[in-house]
């Protein structure tokens, strides 16, 4: 069964132009060719999942947010309210302001929304695990010493094992004088720059 919502311009459907109302409420079942009405709830719950999904945009960190703006073709006047409401200050003048994204989200297919987000989380949990990875593998060269380094090696032959093991002496000093890390923050950003070759 495919169910297609609503919307204000002309539809074909199996070759023939009907008119559909705009109206929300309704939706067009292609498979008994009737259209079915949508409960107040259901109503509310898509209303308020499009405005939760606005506040998501409007909330992510400025490069993300202007990478997801780039990649969907919103309305102007959705993408407006979305660079407004992130200058906002007043906190009941960004809650209307969420309200009326809200409600101009409502109007659009919410899919391909949904796809760059779900896209924009996966990268940022593959980052995440990258950094961990690196994290991990730093404070093993650090505490276990010839053992981890013995392994790395193994996964990365091309690793300059003179200058891992002079990062680590340099970084175990510097911790037992309480100095900055300095050479720490160095095997971190060898590490990267040998994991991403």
């Amino acid at each position: 069964m495919r169910v297609i919502k609503a919307g204000a311009n002309k539809k074909s459907l199996s070759g023939i132009n009907v008119w559909i109302k705009s109206n929300m409420s309704e939706e067009w079942d292609t498979d008994t060719g009737e259209i079915r009405r949508k409960s107040k709830q259901q109503q509310k719950r898509e209303a308020e999942a499009a405005q939760a999904l606005g506040k998501d945009i409007v909330e992510l960190p400025v490069a993300q947010f202007r990478q997801v703006l780039e990649k969907l073709e919103l309305p102007e006047k959705l993408h407006d309210a979305m660079v407004q409401c992130r200058d906002m200050k007043a906190r009941e003048a960004r809650r209307r302001q969420l309200q009326f994204i809200g409600k101009l989200m409502r109007d659009i297919e919410l899919e391909p929304v949904h796809e760059v987000m779900n896209r924009l989380k996966q990268g940022g949990q593959l980052a995440r695990a990258q950094l961990h990875q690196l994290e991990t593998w730093r404070e093993r060269l650090l505490n276990e010493g010839e053992t981890a380094l013995q392994e790395l090696i193994s996964l990365y032959p091309q690793a300059d094992i003179k200058k891992i093991q002079q990062y680590v002496a340099t970084a175990k000093h510097e911790s037992a004088h309480k100095q900055t890390p300095r050479a720490a923050r160095q095997l971190f950003r060898y590490l990267r720059e040998l994991m991403q070759e």
